[in-house]
């Protein structure tokens, strides 16, 4: 039956269509008469490629029935270890190796095959090596509630060898090297039927680091975690596969400081938990869309994340561009909601990846983590000027010697003009601030520009954030946070709405007005 030239032909084109359940019922329907050597080994082959661990047994039965027939094919020996290393024991493991290498002592030393077959035999040990350490993280957990613990269950339990693309752990974090993208998975909050997690992402092409923050609940820590991986993997990841793989892209033209700016735009499936209304098309892109593109600067890569929540009749819409959250995007968010039927739960997440193409993109001196250690450098540097100014005067002859010391004069200018609104936004968050500034050039018409397109607005809140942390103006931290505050427009309004009686959370701030030189670039 093997010499059948046209049950073989079916067969082949079968697998390469991954029809492998229909060639075992063309073969099953056979096998009453008996199949010979290759038959069998190619209904061993399907009933691997099932990916049902149920049949794996059956596809190693198969296999070693034919042993003696095999003893001098390597094919027989690299098919006998994969279906091992699918059973993911320690002593498939070894069993796997062993069979492997008796395998390649069979190839000839200048077979074609020898490099695909090496290939195939490493992704296969190390996936079983990682499914032996996934089984072995979750004996271990136990579903305790100490945060080292869970850490290292989220990290070789429930992500590693999960993605749609390879993937290695490295100390706590997972390498995806088709990507060049490294993952810093953390346990940020547990309790016995929530968990927390947060996701700091970073890739050279990317020029900017992603965090998502993925909350998950059940009936016990271990799933919670899970659940919470799930809705990162079915949202936020699914959408970088769309971006990294170029999977129908939506091009959108937009123009910032007078550049024109072409992007490729990824948007991810919709996640719909509870009983959320039926998706149909692309319904978040089409409410905001339009919206996000005007908060578009010269980013090489912007994120957004859209999370609508109806609990018991309580709404919740967020949209967050590039981790900043737009309160006028989810106000568009909520009033959606809103018009959901009233049930107990329903939610449903999103994420857009926005890449711009290379010959639109503006040089950029900060991108990437030594980009962003210079700026964190400079913002010390002008923190600590900012610092020795007592004077009015002093004030004044900030610019030039920062300019000099910092050997960036737009950088120098937004040290003294962003910070000191960043801190006071920091310092009284109930405040409604809007979403644009105004930027005016000596000698030039105004220019009104959301924060988000600013490509050193809130990077620079981040720095002089992350400086505080790590101590770098010493005991004089404080003084440093509340002089930069005391100097902010957004502290006079803060004094003058407390004289006239008015709550903070009740006011909202017109758009900063930003006084500089007229060689300030709008970067």
């Amino acid at each position: 039956m093997a010499n059948n030239p046209a049950l073989l032909q079916q067969i082949e084109a079968l697998h390469q269509q991954d029809a492998h359940l229909q060639i075992v019922n063309i073969l099953q329907a056979l096998s009453s008469g008996g199949l010979d050597y290759q038959l069998t080994c190619l209904l061993a082959r399907a009933y691997i490629n099932l990916d049902d661990p149920q049949q794996w047994p059956e596809a190693l039965r198969l296999l070693n029935s034919v042993a003696g027939e095999g003893a001098e094919d390597p094919t027989w020996y690299f098919r006998t270890g994969g279906v091992h290393c699918r059973l993911a024991t320690t002593e498939d493991l070894a069993r796997a190796e062993e069979l492997f290498r008796q395998g390649f002592a069979l190839l000839p030393p200048d077979s074609p095959e020898a490099a695909d077959w090496h290939r195939r035999c490493d992704t296969a040990l190390s996936l079983c090596q990682t499914d032996i350490r996934r089984q072995a993280a979750w004996d271990a957990y136990q579903d305790s509630l100490d945060l080292q613990k869970a850490q290292d269950f989220l990290l070789h339990g429930v992500l590693a060898g999960c993605f749609p693309t390879l993937s290695q752990v490295e100390g706590d974090a997972i390498l995806l090297p088709q990507w060049q993208a490294r993952l810093l998975p953390r346990v940020e909050r547990l309790t016995q039927q929530q968990a927390v997690l947060g996701f700091h992402l970073e890739a050279p092409q990317w020029g900017t680091s992603l965090y998502e923050c993925s909350a998950g609940m059940s009936s016990s820590p271990s799933q919670a975690i899970c659940n919470a991986a799930n809705l990162f993997f079915a949202t936020f990841v699914q959408g970088l596969y769309q971006l990294e793989e170029r999977l129908q892209p939506r091009p959108l033209e937009t123009s910032f400081a007078g550049h024109p700016h072409r992007w490729e735009v990824y948007l991810s499936d919709i996640a719909s938990m509870g009983s959320s209304p039926a998706v149909t098309g692309q319904p978040w892109w089409e409410l905001l869309g339009e919206d996000i593109a005007r908060r578009l600067g010269n980013q090489k890569l912007c994120y957004v994340k859209i999370y609508g929540a109806k609990i018991n009749g309580e709404v919740t819409g967020e949209c967050r561009v590039d981790d900043v959250k737009s309160e006028e995007l989810s106000q568009k968010v909520a009033q959606v909601v809103e018009g959901w039927p009233d049930v107990p739960f329903a939610s449903q997440k999103q994420f857009f990846f926005l890449r711009q193409q290379e010959e639109t993109t503006l040089p950029y001196p900060y991108l990437g983590p030594e980009g962003r250690q210079r700026r964190k450098e400079a913002v010390i540097q002008g923190s600590r000027l900012f610092r020795q100014c007592k004077t009015e005067a002093d004030y004044d002859g900030y610019l030039p010697k920062a300019a000099a010391l910092l050997k960036d004069a737009t950088l120098a200018a937004e040290c003294l003009t962003f910070l000191p609104e960043l801190c006071a936004a920091n310092a009284f968050p109930q405040l409604k601030e809007a979403e644009t500034v105004e930027i005016c050039r000596e000698g030039m018409p105004p220019e009104r520009v959301y924060k988000n397109q600013l490509a050193d607005y809130y990077p620079l809140w981040t720095a002089l954030y992350e400086a505080l942390q790590e101590g770098a103006f010493g005991e004089d931290t404080n003084g440093v946070y509340q002089q930069y505050i005391g100097y902010s427009a957004t502290y006079g309004a803060v004094r003058q709405i407390k004289e006239g009686g008015s709550q903070l959370e009740d006011c909202q701030l017109q758009p900063l007005v930003f006084q500089v030189d007229r060689d300030f670039e709008i970067r």
